[in-house]
Parts: structure tokens; sequence; C-alpha cells
């Protein structure tokens, strides 16, 4: 299987393969948050706790947790943008 970076410059391909990096960790650590609900989305866990079809412990705990998981994505986000916008 071919690796994403294979035909990326080296000094460009090390400075986005690390936040990639820290961003699949985070991503793989939302999607464990969700996972014990069936569910794939923020928005669907509370709705879910607000509906009650769920217990809000420790239900919004996990939500807070996305929600700041997602807080933590997006400047990461516009870093790699940032990074493929100066080549």
């Amino acid at each position: 299987m071919r690796d994403f970076f294979d035909d990326v410059e080296p000094n460009l391909k090390n400075r986005l393969s690390d936040v990639y990096d820290e961003m699949l960790v985070l991503r793989e650590h939302r999607a464990s948050l969700l996972e014990p609900y069936g569910l794939g989305r923020t928005d669907e866990l509370l709705d879910k706790i607000l509906s009650g079809k769920i217990a809000e412990h420790p239900a919004y705990d996990h939500y807070l947790a996305v929600q700041s998981i997602n807080q933590e994505l997006e400047p990461m986000r516009e870093k790699c943008q940032k990074i493929l916008e100066e080549t």
C-alpha cells in the first residue's frame, strides 16, 4: 500500500505528517467516545441525550470531550491547509 506522503517533498512531508499524526490520534479518541453509542457525529449524541434516549451520565461528559477534540482539530486542519498553500 502506498503511503499518502510518497510523492511529497521531504520537508513538507515531515511538517504535514507531524500534524496528521496528531490529528489521527484525536480522531481515534473521538471515535472511541462515540462508538459505545453507535454514533458517528457529536450532534447525534447530544440529540439522543436531550431526547432521553441515552442517559445523561456519562454521555454528556463524552459529548463535552468530543466537542473539545473537535475544537482541537480545527486549528490543525487550518495548519495543514497553510502548509499546503506554502508549496
